[in-house]
């Protein structure tokens, strides 16, 4: 096929003529039909070099737009008289208006068209020039990703994002193309693994496969040295599972990190220190367990740091407060304990800080609760209220006092979560008691390493391991604790507790 051919091929098997009517721009692709003897390069949204179409950007043009019925079924006609057919030529070009639901013809509806065969796969026949290919922001398109385009050698730009009807697979020939620097797949409704030969292309710098549903692990990045942005987040259920791969941190350019809304399991790597131009992590929304590495506080760039929803543990690093750029820090909803960093309220540009839903201890640093920028303006109104409720307060939405709510105290015989920033009330059990009594005694610091315990082991089961098996613990018949045996001497009592 000759390159006008194939872009005619394309206009004809995704409803051309409906093009841009969604937009009221149907008049920006007109030329595509009724100009034949325009040349294809003057065509809107085609570039040329030459004569050789090098780039193709459809963007926004509603590709596979919908025709319009009537109650009989048969093809509407707008106000002109002009069928959506599209067989009156003139009329269809002069009435650009889209139609909305008050304008329709009474009994008419909306319908997916039946000219819609997706992208084809004759695209690859621009292979001899085309540099740029933008399918984008089209919701009625359909179909797969033809392999095909992976003989597109010449491509550096490939974005088929927001067509939430793109079903299939991520075509392993994808990564035969060697001179890729942007790929984005993100919006739409891709299934399958990604190929570990796609993350060794050495060009690319974007890759956005956000909102599909891949599953499988995230494959090895160390090939791909030109990286800036990496966005896996938001696949359904269960998406990405395993843990991050180490070679992450090898990615020395990366800028953007976003792994958000998937099933990660093992610890934050902790030389993602590494990744000295990091200016976003976001790990929201995992299972992710281990501390927050500290090198995340000697990485200059970095200004946001979403780790909420995990299973994180350990205390807040200092290191954190030393990020000159950092404007949100959000690590609520995990198990971090320990005492906020007096010094984090010294980093000069915060405006979201969320620590709730942790077990958290001490008090709100001053400099935080007099900085009243910081979450909406909430310390403004409702002082350190506004950045974590105190002991035996909660507010059951945020941790925090805002223009939603206010922190409620807790009844008297409902605080047994002495924690800051709680979402609600509880009862005492003994293991909470011995949760408290082992932060109040330093147990992680103070103790032998034999006598510790582990409020988070389980058995072979996967079940929380009963405090009556932790050292020094008994028991009766019943589970109730009825005595504590604490092998602690007086010189450990007075040089880590007392």
């Amino acid at each position: 096929l000759t390159q006008r051919e194939t872009l005619w091929l394309l206009y004809a098997t995704t409803n051309g003529r409906r093009w841009g009517r969604a937009a009221n721009e149907q008049s920006k692709w007109a030329d595509w039909s009724y100009k034949p003897n325009a040349h294809e390069c003057d065509f809107h949204g085609v570039g040329c070099t030459n004569g050789v179409v090098t780039s193709l950007d459809l963007r926004n043009a509603d590709l596979c737009a919908p025709n319009l019925v009537d109650g009989n079924g048969d093809v509407a006609k707008d106000s002109k008289g002009a069928g959506n057919n599209d067989s009156n030529e003139s009329n269809d070009k002069t009435d650009n208006k889209p139609k909305s639901g008050s304008e329709l013809p009474q009994g008419s509806s909306v319908v997916p068209a039946n000219e819609c065969l997706g992208i084809p796969s004759e695209l690859s026949y621009l292979s001899k020039g085309l540099q740029f290919l933008d399918l984008s922001r089209s919701p009625h398109l359909k179909g797969t990703l033809p392999s095909e385009l992976g003989m597109l050698h010449k491509l550096e730009v490939l974005d088929v994002s927001r067509s939430s009807l793109i079903t299939g697979t991520i075509p392993s020939e994808l990564s035969n193309l060697m001179s890729l620097q942007k790929i984005d797949l993100s919006e739409n409704s891709l299934s399958g693994t990604i190929n570990p030969r796609l993350f060794q292309l050495h060009s690319v710098e974007y890759i956005n496969f956000h909102s599909n549903y891949l599953t499988g692990t995230i494959p090895h990045t160390n090939r791909l040295q030109n990286l800036k942005v990496l966005i896996l987040s938001r696949q359904h259920t269960p998406g990405f599972t395993g843990p991050i791969p180490n070679s992450i941190t090898e990615v020395r350019l990366l800028e953007n990190l976003e792994l958000y809304g998937n099933s990660l399991v093992g610890t934050i790597p902790e030389s993602i220190g590494n990744c000295t131009s990091l200016r976003r992590i976001d790990l929201y929304s995992n299972f992710l367990t281990g501390t927050i590495p500290a090198r995340l506080g000697h990485i200059g760039a970095l200004s946001i740091i979403h780790l909420k929803r995990n299973r994180l543990t350990g205390t807040i690093p200092n290191s954190i407060s030393s990020l000159p750029t950092l404007t949100w820090l959000d690590l609520g909803w995990n198990q971090l304990s320990g005492e906020i960093p007096h010094v984090l309220g010294s980093t000069p540009l915060p405006k979201e800080v969320h620590l709730s839903n942790n077990r958290l201890r001490g008090t709100v640093p001053e400099s935080l609760c007099n900085n009243q920028l910081i979450n909406g303006g909430a310390p403004k109104r409702f002082g350190c209220h506004g950045i974590l409720c105190p002991l035996w307060f909660y507010n059951e939405e945020n941790g925090y006092a805002s223009e939603r709510g206010a922190c409620i105290e807790c009844p008297e015989h409902q605080r047994a979560n002495p924690y800051l920033g709680s979402i609600g009330c509880q009862s005492f059990a003994q293991r909470d008691v011995l949760h408290l009594f082992y932060g109040v005694m330093k147990g992680e610091q103070a103790w032998p390493l034999d006598s510790r315990w582990n409020f988070n082991a389980q058995n072979n089961e996967g079940e929380l391991i009963n405090e009556c098996g932790f050292e020094g613990v008994s028991c009766d018949d019943d589970g109730v604790i009825d005595e504590l045996t604490l092998p602690l001497s007086s010189a450990i009592l007075a040089q880590n507790i007392l």
